[in-house]
């Protein structure tokens, strides 16, 4: 049995306000147990990865305050490369991914184009869901990518 055996990992976004109406977060739980499976159905989850560096002991916000395109493309250059490492340390890459997941107010388009989407490779083809809102730790931007056998999504 491997350190991660029996991880879960949570995403929970909250509501934004669009004129009079509230709406409704997004809620997820994962889970992962240990299981012989051939090498091509790995699963993981990296959860919560913003444009934060020493998160856990001294955060620093990559160019805090700094919403420009420039500022948001440091932001995002800093969170890919610091996804690309864990997933190194994981022996996986993109092409392992099955779900990716971005968080934010700001307008990222002219960055998928540019800069996000070349470095996802072969996840691209898989799409990205991009959910308008903030995210939880002073950050603008933050993202989420997994790998499944199955998904299965439950209307409540």
């Amino acid at each position: 049995m491997d350190s991660l055996s029996g991880f879960v990992g949570g995403t929970y976004v909250s509501g934004t306000y669009s004129g009079n109406s509230f709406l409704s977060g997004m809620y997820s739980e994962n889970t992962t147990t240990t299981q012989p499976r051939p090498e091509q159905s790995r699963t993981f989850l990296l959860s919560a990865v913003p444009e934060v560096r020493n998160l856990a002991s001294n955060p620093q916000i990559i160019v805090e305050g700094d919403t420009s395109l420039e500022g948001l493309r440091k932001k995002a250059t800093f969170i890919l490369d610091t996804i690309e490492s864990l997933l190194q340390q994981l022996a996986v890459g993109w092409e392992h991914v099955t779900g990716i997941q971005l968080y934010t107010i700001r307008d990222l388009y002219s960055l998928l184009t540019s800069l996000i989407l070349p470095r996802l490779g072969a996840a691209a083809r898989k799409g990205m869901q991009w959910y308008h809102a903030q995210p939880p730790v002073r950050a603008e931007i933050e993202m989420d990518v997994r790998a499944t056998r199955m998904e299965l999504t439950v209307d409540i």
